[in-house]
Formats: structure tokens, sequence, C-alpha cells
């Protein structure tokens, strides 16, 4: 488990509905650490303009971050669900997150609040940036910790400890690569299994319930030289893919390019299981279906696929920084749709106008007293 340290800045809210796990690193914005700490910035603003039919173009700010003296990100804060789409004028909650580093620049601490519900990670490391102890916890109500054991860039031992229930209420083992092998608890069990072939890793994983195999499922992802992920897909036990996206990027490491597709089958849900076998009515299982799925055919047919393409471009500062990019939804026949414009402004003062931990209402930011 090596020390990811890169030379991100920051995270766009989705420009898309979530097709999976990757989205959020397609669509981070990259930009050199270096050249933020050479120009002395200590603070960026993420503005967004859409641009509608109607012909009125509401702006809004969707996020704000601060830097230290090296560059790197100190607090952020941003919309949380943030797509094209969004009802814009719907906008309350805000996500804040916070980071500190150790003396060799690599990530130390992480804390993570949305509607008051706080979640943070500390992490150790040894002489070669692997984490030997990683720590987390959610607002002193759960903690875990994980003790790790490297030698010659493999990792020989891992020791697991919670204060929350009894120990072996679940058990996790991680493999010598620091990636997690298996989950257990009382009522299911999950393996995972790991190859790679030249910059493409497969994981298979298997699901259990009691000592009854229910679910395989078969995630395929393809990275760049600079690790970027190019192409990510879903399949079940049969191969049938289930989602997919491909995205290329620029020489900054931005995206340009995204395309992710979705796969029905049987008329189901976009990106799920087209078939799984039928628990009964007893089971306990957390991933019970409900009956009109259980009811569906066990065969699948020749899938509905939906597609959706964006293209991305970007503007650059002198300093290599990005400064602002424009979306176009590229239709079946190839036509391009300006959806929004994203202007980022760095500054050389603070931005943040809220402390962490912000008092909010149910419908939105409160007016509270102090504020």
């Amino acid at each position: 488990m090596k020390n990811p340290f890169l030379t991100l800045l920051f995270t766009l809210p989705f420009l898309v509905s979530a097709q999976s796990e990757y989205d959020d690193q397609v669509f981070e914005v990259r930009s050199d650490s270096a050249a933020i700490a050479q120009q002395q910035l200590q603070s960026m603003m993420l503005i967004r303009e859409f641009v509608l039919e109607s012909g009125y173009n509401p702006v809004t700010k969707l996020m704000i971050s601060e830097f230290n003296t090296f560059g790197q990100p100190t607090y952020l804060e941003k919309s949380p669900y943030f797509n094209v789409d969004y009802d814009f004028y719907g906008l309350s909650y805000k996500i804040q997150e916070r980071f500190e580093y150790n003396p060799q620049h690599w990530l130390s601490s992480y804390c993570h609040n949305y509607k008051k519900l706080g979640y943070c990670q500390q992490s150790e490391y040894d002489e070669s940036g692997n984490i030997t102890r990683l720590t987390s916890g959610s607002d002193s109500l759960y903690s875990s910790e994980i003790l790790m054991q490297w030698e010659a860039g493999k990792m020989v031992k891992a020791t697991f400890k919670n204060s929350a229930g009894p120990e072996k209420s679940y058990q996790r083992t991680i493999n010598e690569a620091g990636k997690i092998a298996e989950y257990r608890s009382d009522t299911y069990r999950i393996t995972y299994a790991y190859s790679q072939t030249g910059n493409e890793e497969t994981t298979t994983i298997h699901t259990y319930l009691k000592d009854t195999l229910y679910r395989v499922n078969i995630k395929k992802n393809r990275t760049d030289k600079k690790n970027l992920v190019t192409y990510y897909a879903e399949f079940n036990h049969k191969r049938d893919t289930l989602s997919a996206l491909i995205a290329t990027y620029d020489t900054y490491g931005n995206v340009t390019n995204y395309e992710s597709r979705s796969y029905r089958y049987n008329n189901g849900e976009w990106g799920e299981e087209p078939y799984a076998p039928d628990m009964g009515e007893d089971s306990q299982s957390p991933f019970k279906q409900t009956p009109e799925k259980q009811n569906k055919p066990k065969i699948a047919a020749k899938p509905e696929i939906q597609v959706e393409k964006l293209e991305l471009v970007n503007v650059y500062s002198d300093q290599n920084l990005l400064t602002k990019r424009m979306l176009y939804r590229i239709s079946p026949k190839g036509e391009r749709t300006l959806m929004c414009i994203d202007r980022v402004i760095y500054e050389k003062e603070p931005l943040i106008s809220k402390p962490w931990y912000v008092e909010e209402e149910e419908d939105g930011y409160s007016d509270s007293e102090g504020e």
C-alpha cells in the first residue's frame, strides 16, 4: 500500500451521473504543485456557468480550496453531487475536507465532513513510502486501526483492531501488495483476487452467503503511464458487461474525452446484475432481492446500451495551470452541445468564508449567531 502522493490539487464535483467508482478520478482537476508553490498561490475558486437553451446562463461557485507553501491542498469545500442536469437552485450542504502532510510531503491526515457527519483517517509510513499504520474513525463513535509490516516491498503481516463490537464479528485479510483479499462476517464473506497484464488489472470478487456462492463480479481497469484510468468495466460471472468507461487526457493529466456505457438486461436496472439466485423468503442476506427482481428471467437477452459522450476543452495559463474548461455533450450523430464552462481562479490570499463543521439547517445554510 504505497503512499498515493500525486500532483493532484483538487477534485471537481461530478459532471455526469456516476457510472463507476472511477468517474470522480477521471474528472479531477490536475495541476503541478510546484507551479502553485512557485507562484505563491494560497487558494483557488471554481466557478461554473451553465449554458441553457433559454439564454439564461446561471453562474454558481462550486468549490474553494487552500494550499500550503508546497502547493498541496490543505482545505477543500465543494458541492456534494453537482452535475450538468442538477437543479442548481437546490444546493444546500457542502462537503468539507482537510489535509495534513508529514515532512516527506506524504498525506498523513485526511478529514471529511458532510452534514455534520465527520470521518478522519491518519497514515504513517516507512522510508519506502509504504503505509505501516492506518487509523480511521467517525466522530469518535467508531475507530479502526491497521498495522502493516513490509519486507522487500511486500506486506508480510497485517493486524486489525476495531473499537466497536466484538473483534471477531468481522475479519479482513490483506495480500502482500497491501490490497484487501478477504472480508468476512458472521453472515457473508467476500474474496478479492487480482491479476495484472501490462497496464490492465483484473479484480474478481466472489460474494458468499454462509458457504453458498451468491455472486461473482469482475472489474477491469487500464491505466496510462501517469497511472490515469483510461478504461474501466464491470462484468458479471458470465462476463456480460454491466458498465464501462473510456477516457483520454491531455499532457497535464486533465480529461479531454469521456465515454460511459451502461447496460440493461431484461428491462432491469441500468448497470446492475441481469440475474442472481433466489435466496428465499427467510434469507437474512444484505443483498436480498425484491420479489420483482427474483422473478425476472435468469437468461440475459441482448442488452440495451445507454451511451454518454463528453468532450472537454482545457485552457491553461503560462504557468501551465488550468484556468478554464468547456464541457460539450456529444450526440449520437456527433453534434457538440456546450453544456457549461468552468473557470478556475487562483488567489494569493485565503478564500475560506466558513469554518470547519459549519452549522447548517435542514433546508440549507443557517444564519446562526456569530456568522
